[in-house]
This record gives C-alpha cells, sequence and structure tokens, in this order.
C-alpha cells in the first residue's frame, strides 16, 4: 500500500528464496513464518517516497490574486489599514468624551470669530442660525431658541442692511412669537427697503392672507394692486425680466383664486378675460400706444357688454368695433 508506505506480498514457501534475492531481511517489518505461508511487509521504494512528500508540500491556492496567497490571506495594504483602524478605535476610547453643552459652546466660539472674519458671508449668517436647531437642549425652550436666533440675524442685517434674504429669515422667525400688530411695521419696513423684491411681496401677501385680525377683502385687493403696480414699473435687467414677469403672474393668479374663494367668482373670471384681452387680442392701431392710454381704450370695449373671449360669440378686443 503505497499510501502507508509498505508493500505486503504473499507466496508459498517454497518461493520464498526465488524472491529473498529481491528483497532484504533487514527491509522486513514483519516476518512471520507459517508453513504454507510467508507474509512480508515491503516498504515502498524511494521514489514512490519522494513523490509523497512532493504531493504533501504541494496545495491548490484559493487566493482569487497571484495564485500564490490563500483566499484568507490579508495583503500588506490590508493589514496596515486594519491596523490603522485599531489605533483609531483605541485613540477615541482613550480620548475624553466631550459634553453636548461643551460642543455647543465651542461651536459657538468659532461661529462668532468665522462672522467676525466674514462679515458678509449671508450663507456663513444662517448657518450660524441654522446651528440653533442642532443642540436645542431641553432646558431652552423654543422662544428661548428663536430669541437667539433673532439676536444672531440682528448682527447679520447690522452687518448687511441690504439683504432681502436675511430679512426675510428674521421675518419668518420674528412671526412665530411677535404679535400681529408689531409685525405689520416690519414688512412695511422691509417693502420700504426692497420695492423690487419679488419674493417679498409673495411673502407678505401670504402674511396678510394668515393675518386675520386685520383681514379684509378690500385691504387684500388693494394689496394684490400695491404688488403688481410696483413690479411692474421696476426696471429691471434683461436676465431678471422673465422672472419678474412670472412672478408678477403668480401674484395675479392668486388674486383671481383669492377673489373665487371670497364668493367672487364672477370677478375671478372678469379677471383672466381682461388680462387675455389686453395682452392676446389688442388691435393693431393701439400697440403702439402708451400703456395707460390702452387702458382707457379697453375700457370702452369692457363697459360695451360685447362678448368677451371665452363667451359664446365671444371674437376678441381687436374684432369690436365702437
Amino acid at each position: 500500500n503505497p499510501t502507508l508506505g509498505y508493500t505486503v506480498v504473499s507466496f508459498k514457501e517454497k518461493s520464498a528464496n526465488a524472491i529473498a534475492r529481491y528483497c532484504k531481511a533487514r527491509h522486513y517489518v514483519d516476518e512471520p513464518t507459517g508453513k504454507h505461508i510467508i507474509k512480508s511487509k515491503i516498504p515502498a521504494s524511494t521514489e514512490a517516497e519522494e513523490e509523497h512528500e512532493e504531493d504533501e508540500t504541494e496545495f491548490i491556492s484559493l487566493h482569487v490574486g497571484d495564485g500564490n496567497t490563500p483566499k484568507d490571506a490579508k495583503t500588506g495594504e490590508e493589514a496596515k489599514r486594519d491596523e490603522d483602524s485599531e489605533k483609531y478605535e483605541e485613540t477615541e476610547e482613550e480620548r475624553p468624551k466631550e459634553t453636548d453643552q461643551a460642543y455647543f459652546y465651542r461651536k459657538t466660539k468659532e461661529f462668532n470669530e468665522r462672522v467676525r472674519a466674514q462679515p458678509n458671508d449671508i450663507a456663513l449668517w444662517q448657518q450660524f442660525v441654522e446651528f440653533q436647531d442642532e443642540f436645542a437642549f431641553s432646558s431652552r425652550g423654543v422662544g428661548i431658541v428663536i430669541e437667539k436666533k433673532l439676536a444672531i440675524l440682528r448682527k447679520a442685517l447690522q452687518e448687511n442692511p441690504g439683504s432681502a434674504e436675511l430679512r426675510l429669515v428674521f421675518l419668518n422667525l420674528a412671526a412665530r412669537i411677535l404679535p400681529t400688530e408689531k409685525m405689520g411695521p416690519l414688512w412695511e419696513e422691509t417693502l420700504g427697503k426692497h420695492p423690487a423684491n419679488a419674493e417679498v411681496w409673495r411673502l407678505y401677501i401670504n402674511y396678510r392672507l394668515s393675518s386675520f385680525a386685520d383681514f379684509s377683502v378690500t385691504a387684500l385687493r388693494q394689496v394684490f394692486h400695491a404688488a403688481i403696480a410696483t413690479l411692474s414699473t421696476q426696471s429691471v435687467k434683461d436676465a431678471r425680466y422673465r422672472e419678474r414677469d412670472k412672478m408678477m403672474l403668480s401674484l395675479f393668479t392668486k388674486a383671481a383664486l383669492f377673489e373665487k374663494r371670497a364668493g367672487y367668482t364672477e370677478r375671478a373670471v372678469g379677471l383672466f378675460q381682461a388680462l387675455i384681452e389686453l395682452n392676446c387680442f389688442c388691435p393693431v392701431q393701439y400697440k403702439s400706444k402708451p400703456y395707460r392710454t390702452q387702458l382707457t381704450l379697453f375700457e370702452a370695449f369692457w363697459n360695451s357688454e360685447m362678448p368677451r373671449i371665452g363667451e359664446k360669440s365671444g371674437l376678441g378686443w381687436n374684432t369690436w368695433t365702437d
């Protein structure tokens, strides 16, 4: 049996002398003699032993890479990364933990230093304000957090008095803790500083729509009229012209929806009819005239009770004859 390292040979007694010349007695492991049978154990050949030893030293690599490294063996880079990770974990465990309050004070100090160095960085001021929400401790009520934010924004507005963005953030926060009678003057002040800002008008109208203390249909109509009229007279650069018109159209749509929800459905429909007639069906001979003159001429058509666009037999202002 080559696996066990020896060969078993069975032969009759009379053949013992014939095989003895191939096997020496010192090679026998066991040689019991019987009357008819001699069993001898002969070691495998030296060549077989060498092949067996070579087979034991050879193996099939399970590593996907170069074929010389086992699959579970780690490369030098992986071993170094694991070692660094262990060192980092040990460092974190040994490092004293910073309390939330200590972290808050440290970050506040950092923000104060940064805004002093960069007072005109609007985004940085906003980050400082938003940071107050991240560490609003249980002992700090919502009102205290808002007051802290407002204090930061007041400093920001002192450094950036022309920033409508900061001003709107301030008004949005102030509305959460200040009564309506105090918010009105703040909004009027903001509109005075930023009359051409469509976003300021949009948020101001939202504020008036949600303010029930001084709510009235007539007052809201005046606000919508003031917003559209002010924006239409403001000169803007070409790049912002389309943006301004989109905002004006959005405010006009909101005004019509307000009329409908207030119960003035015919007035809401009439607003859209007038807008389409004036801008899409203006007579050719009137297009070169000033806008005020166009409105006077259009008023004559509107009061004539002729069918308007959207109504049966309504063909448009440009087909109407006085």
